[in-house]
């Protein structure tokens, strides 16, 4: 995990040290979970990423619901194929894209949120002092 250090751009340095290595984590599991960590902490590529998932989204949507509305109007897709208008299909089609572009938009909503909150806790100081005794 110190590795990735590097590749997010902290200078990195290094201490000899007499004592040995701790438990490396020998697990897939262990492993992904400390390297999820590591890209999570210093970056924000998941929240970029779920930015340009909505946006795509949204592009999708108006693509599908331009094509199921030129099926029911015209019995033609946007190809050029032929398709006979299903009852229903056209609502469906529409309504589970616009769920699909909303769900997307919450995610990014959340991901903001929840970095936010991140960059707030690390901000707070190590120790917090109950009470000073004066004699």
């Amino acid at each position: 995990m110190k590795a990735i250090y590097s590749i997010v751009g902290f200078q990195t340095s290094y201490l000899e040290v007499d004592e040995p290595l701790q438990h490396e984590p020998s697990s897939f599991t262990e492993k992904f979970r400390e390297s999820l960590v590591a890209i999570t902490s210093f970056t924000t590529f998941l929240r970029t990423l779920l930015l340009w998932i909505f946006i795509v989204s949204i592009g999708f949507m108006v693509l599908v619901t331009i094509n199921a509305l030129k099926v029911k109007i015209t019995n033609v897709d946007l190809l050029g194929a032929y398709h006979e208008s299903v009852p229903g299909w056209t609502f469906l089609v529409v309504l589970s894209s616009i769920f699909f572009a909303l769900t997307c938009l919450m995610l990014y909503i959340m991901s903001i949120y929840l970095a936010n909150i991140y960059q707030e806790i690390k901000h707070r100081p190590k120790y917090i002092i109950e009470s000073v005794k004066r004699f």
